[in-house]
């Protein structure tokens, strides 16, 4: 009975101090607090949508909708009528255009993306019956950011890159090596496109340094 005892007591202490070290630990490790990305995009979303009482003479603007994608916009207007909306980013060079074509609607949610950088982009809005001409102003791009070299003109694609470290951007080059899209957010090490459109990313969500990311992220552009 004795040893018995011994055993109940030790095993009572031990539990007891596995109790009072993991309350210290928790009251003492500071955690992290990772805003949810699906929360933050719907109160993004329900603030741009709070307003849509535009036209197309009239636009609502929204440069980097998402605070991520410096070098995207939406444009929000409606028409009275069903009708099929078509955007054009004019390229410097004159063949370096951008045209998107969207579903026929009344509320028109126009995204817009290959806006050059530090550049008063001209971006053109095309309804059956009438057209826009919009100026959208975007910001340098950051320091560790830089144009590549040009490359050689084979394809009208853009070129998709990631970093396979913490320290890099998405980015995506034009054919002749100018950036036309980025994020601000640390998305690396994988980089897919999907045949939906999207693009396939390594989250920014870090396990371990130096890229062993938690998830991965299906985004449009």
């Amino acid at each position: 009975m004795k040893t018995k005892y011994k055993y109940f007591i030790l095993i009572l202490i031990t539990v007891l101090a596995s109790v009072i070290i993991y309350n210290y630990i928790e009251e003492n490790t500071r955690v992290d607090v990772v805003p949810d990305i699906l929360l933050s995009q719907s109160k993004i979303e329900a603030d741009i949508l709070n307003d849509t009482n535009y036209s197309i003479n009239n636009p609502k603007i929204v440069l980097n909708p998402y605070k991520i994608s410096p070098l995207t916009a939406l444009v929000i207007f409606k028409t009275n009528d069903l009708a099929s909306v078509t955007v054009t980013v004019k390229g410097k060079n004159g063949d370096d255009d951008i045209t998107n074509t969207f579903v026929p609607s009344k509320l028109h949610l126009v995204t817009v993306y290959g806006l050059y950088p530090d550049y008063e982009n001209t971006v053109v809005i095309n309804t059956a019956d009438e057209e826009k001409t919009l100026k959208i102003k975007t910001d340098a791009l950051p320091k560790d950011i830089s144009n590549a070299s040009p490359y050689e003109k084979k394809s009208e694609d853009f070129y998709f890159t990631t970093s396979l470290n913490t320290d890099g951007f998405p980015v995506s080059y034009d054919k002749n090596g100018v950036v036309r899209w980025y994020l601000t957010e640390r998305y690396v090490w994988d980089f897919t496109r999907l045949s939906n459109g999207y693009v396939l990313l390594g989250s920014s969500n870090l396990m371990q340094m130096p890229y062993y990311s938690s998830s991965l992220v299906e985004m449009d552009l």
